[in-house]
């Protein structure tokens, strides 16, 4: 059997990179006929991720558009013309079966082109509230589906899209990287693709309130890492790829952005988060519909200060009957859609 081949898009940060990952595996499980390609951009994160996969990567040009005045917004639109041109020679080149995104910028030409040349296009939404990039690629998508119902009424709700491979972690090799054989409870903070500056040095600001009470991993992002006394109850790096289903199976509680594809792993993981959504983005929303269901703790960034936050922290590595509710509710609110999404995807190819 011929395979199809599908191009897959998104970056800028990890956010729209591993609901797609979360398809590679899932059909390379499954031992489908899929051939898969990537188009990304030149500096996100996404390309490192991708090529672990095996995956042929090629980089268009992205025009974002901000919402407020930056100087960036003169160049978008020649991005974004440069960026169609592109997506039209890679498409002729590839001759792709169908282009699939879950987002991101990058991906708002090659939809466009997609369209043009008659390829069949998905848009995965994540969010609660459907971002721009998604906003101009939906009236294009030949299959729209999304984890939240009310975006669109030709949208299918599946749940998120979860990489098989996070599920099936080591929680004892997670703890090779403290010099101490405490059991002490393991709590996990994660910054989102990119990291979190703000989110970093609030945990620092509170390490002299969980030291010795807690071990600490802390994903920082790249070129975001704080310097701090080193400490054998505390761990940090920049990004964890092969290590991360590891460091997921040993947290009792993990500290996250509230981006859909962090939050959608927890959910399968049942874990119990502590959610500090960006001020003023779109995650402000997700945050608020997980709060309303009794999902998650959330807290707000502004005036979160550092005993507060760890506070909260020990207050829920105490509680274990608490910890079990949160994971619970949790992996209640959030499916994992990515099985339901292949069935989905065979369905453009045959209309």
């Amino acid at each position: 059997m011929k395979k199809r081949k599908l191009l897959l898009s998104g970056g800028g940060t990890g956010g729209s990179v591993t609901p797609l990952l979360a398809i590679v595996e899932q059909a390379r499980l499954k031992k489908l006929s899929y051939e898969f390609f990537w188009a990304g951009t030149a500096h996100g994160p996404e390309r490192h991720m991708v090529e672990n996969y095996g995956i042929i990567f090629f980089i268009l040009p992205a025009g974002k558009w901000r919402r407020y005045w930056d100087w960036r917004n003169v160049a978008a639109p020649f991005l974004v013309a440069a960026g169609f041109l592109k997506s039209i020679w890679l498409l002729q080149k590839l001759h792709p079966d169908a282009v699939l995104t879950a987002g991101g910028f990058v991906s708002v030409p090659l939809v466009w082109a997609s369209w043009c040349l008659r390829i069949p296009v998905t848009v995965h939404e994540q969010d609660v509230e459907r971002g721009l990039a998604n906003k101009l690629m939906s009236p294009f998508a030949s299959l729209k589906t999304s984890v939240w119902p009310g975006h669109d009424k030709n949208s299918v709700v599946i749940g998120n899209l979860v990489r098989p491979s996070v599920l099936n972690g080591n929680p004892l090799a997670a703890r090779r990287h403290f010099q101490t054989g405490s059991d002490l409870s393991l709590v996990l903070v994660m910054g989102g693709g990119t990291g979190a500056l703000a989110l970093n040095r609030l945990i620092i600001e509170a390490l002299p309130f969980l030291a010795e009470r807690v071990l600490l991993i802390h994903l920082t992002g790249a070129g975001k890492q704080i310097s701090v006394q080193p400490s054998i109850y505390y761990h940090q790096q920049a990004f964890a790829r092969a290590e991360l289903p590891d460091f997921y199976a040993a947290a009792e509680v993990v500290v996250s952005r509230a981006g859909m594809g962090t939050i959608s792993e927890l959910a399968c993981l049942g874990k119990a988060a502590i959610v500090i959504p960006i001020p003023d983005s779109h995650q402000e929303a997700n945050a608020q519909a997980i709060a309303q269901r009794g999902a998650a703790i959330v807290l707000e960034q502004i005036n979160l200060t550092a005993n507060k936050f760890a506070q909260e922290v020990l207050n829920l590595v105490n509680n274990q009957a608490i910890r079990e509710h949160y994971g619970r509710a949790l992996h209640e609110l959030i499916a994992d859609g990515s099985k339901q999404f292949l069935e989905h995807l065979e369905t453009i190819f045959i209309n």
